[in-house]
């Protein structure tokens, strides 16, 4: 009898538990609307070396099931972008179409500099709230004994080697960006028949993230094939840095550029290049993109550049 009753319970278990299965699978769940905010995501870089113009792009954050316009044309029109110098109105935006897409920007004559200066950057639109961010421009720290030198590797493409060293300013935090460039040769046949050629700027990939970016200091950068370095561990001290490269031609000229960013320009580059890797990994944990676009999203964020010519 108790084996009888132990089936009979077994095949009741069974069939409720069936009977559940088909219930989940053909349940409709009522989830909530979700409530955004929609606000305007701006992004803003100057470089101390910036002459011709500079630039701010400005559109909006969107819900999942509001409407996007085309990913070519996302500025918003009717916006007022405003920086300042310390309290004084330095320039005032014009909407014009220097990116594809269109964008904000305002023709300057000579190099922007503002080495130590306080900006503001504070962007209007009657359909959104104000935003604004502070930046401060950050003093270059000049390079010393900088050295190039061919290398071979067994494990990947690496064939070069730069070398050099830099004084860290004392008792402040200190972020840099490097990229390196090469002129490499192009040529190719007009329509004419004729041969055309020429050099173009190429950026050489400095390591990738098992080797170089092991190191705490060495972060990704979403700059093209560029490398973030926080002073963390040598504040204050004399340091000397060697980075391997892919060369990018047959040659050992090269461009160095070494640059002084503000904190906010680190944090925003890095998450954005690891938010990016992630985004192609489906097995990668999200990455939050960093923003200090006060009432909105995005950045503004200021540098300093150093370029090398390199022998």
């Amino acid at each position: 009898m108790y084996h009888n009753i132990s089936a009979i319970f077994a095949v009741i278990i069974l069939l409720s538990l069936t009977s559940c299965k088909k219930d989940f699978f053909n349940s409709t769940i009522d989830v909530p609307p979700t409530s955004h905010d929609n606000r305007l995501a701006v992004s803003a870089f100057i470089s101390d070396t910036d002459t011709s113009y500079i630039v701010a792009d400005v559109t909006q954050t969107y819900d999942l099931d509001d409407y996007i316009p085309n990913s070519n044309n996302l500025t918003i029109n009717g916006a007022e972008v405003l920086l300042y110098r310390g309290e004084e109105l330095l320039y005032t935006y014009e909407r014009t179409g220097v990116n594809p897409g269109g964008g904000y920007s305002i023709p300057i004559s000579g190099a922007f500099g503002g080495t130590g200066e306080t900006f503001k950057l504070v962007v209007k639109h009657p359909n959104f709230n104000n935003t604004e961010a502070t930046q401060t421009m950050p003093r270059a720290v000049a390079l010393s004994d900088i050295n190039f030198r061919n290398i071979s590797s067994e494990s990947d493409d690496r064939n070069g080697e730069l070398k050099f060293t830099f004084d860290d300013p004392a008792g402040e935090e200190n972020y840099y960006e490097i990229s390196v460039s090469q002129q490499a040769p192009y040529a190719y046949t007009d329509e004419d028949g004729s041969i055309i050629e020429g050099f173009f700027e190429s950026h050489a990939t400095l390591s990738d993230e098992d080797d170089l970016f092991s190191d705490p200091i060495f972060a990704p950068s979403f700059l093209s094939r560029a490398t973030l370095v926080a002073d963390k561990s040598f504040d204050g001290k004399q340091k000397t840095l060697v980075i391997p490269f892919e060369k990018t031609a047959n040659s050992d000229e090269f461009t160095l550029y070494w640059r002084s960013v503000t904190k906010e320009y680190y944090l925003y580059a890095r998450s954005l290049a690891l938010n990016s890797t992630a985004a192609s990994n489906p097995f990668s944990e999200p990455v939050t993109v960093f923003t200090n676009i006060e009432n909105g999203v995005g950045c503004f964020c200021l540098r300093t550049e150093l370029v090398y010519e390199v022998e």
